[in-house]
């Protein structure tokens, strides 16, 4: 496979089930998970890098179909690295965000995340959080969370 080959591959769309596709956005992975038929119902998994929000939204029309906004969008934690698009992804369509209950105090600016417990277990992800200090997303919208 080519460079050009694989870098298109990951760039892509896949499916990682009938009802779940994800794609990647640099380092990131996006996830949407519903019926890709007839512009079914869907649900967003986390919201990307910074200045993502427009690739989300093409690949999701291209899924699920145009003027079709998810039902909701779900925060797997509160990295910069997921939740990035999500002031702009909200003017676009305006959805329920919702967590699990354990990041909430995070999410909510009441806690931090706690650093690696090793050395060797620094992710890149951590650090560029740390050097740009996007770790905090207390602003951002929050309706409910899963239990």
């Amino acid at each position: 496979m080519s460079a050009e080959q694989c870098i298109s591959k990951h760039n892509s769309p896949y499916s990682v089930a009938f009802d779940v596709i994800g794609f990647k956005i640099f380092f990131v992975n996006v996830y949407m998970i519903g019926e890709p038929i007839n512009g079914g119902d869907w649900i967003l998994i986390d919201a990307g890098l910074p200045g993502s929000a427009d690739r989300i939204r093409k690949e999701a029309e291209k899924v699920f179909g145009s003027n079709n906004k998810p039902r909701a969008i779900v925060r797997t934690h509160g990295h910069f690295d997921h939740v990035g698009a999500l002031p702009k992804l909200l003017s676009y369509w305006d959805v329920p965000v919702y967590a699990h209950p354990l990041e909430m105090p995070y999410l909510r600016g009441k806690s931090h995340y706690p650093p690696p417990l090793r050395h060797k277990d620094v992710t890149v992800s951590y650090l560029l959080a740390k050097t740009v200090q996007c770790s905090n997303s207390a602003g951002l919208k929050m309706d409910q969370q899963l239990t």
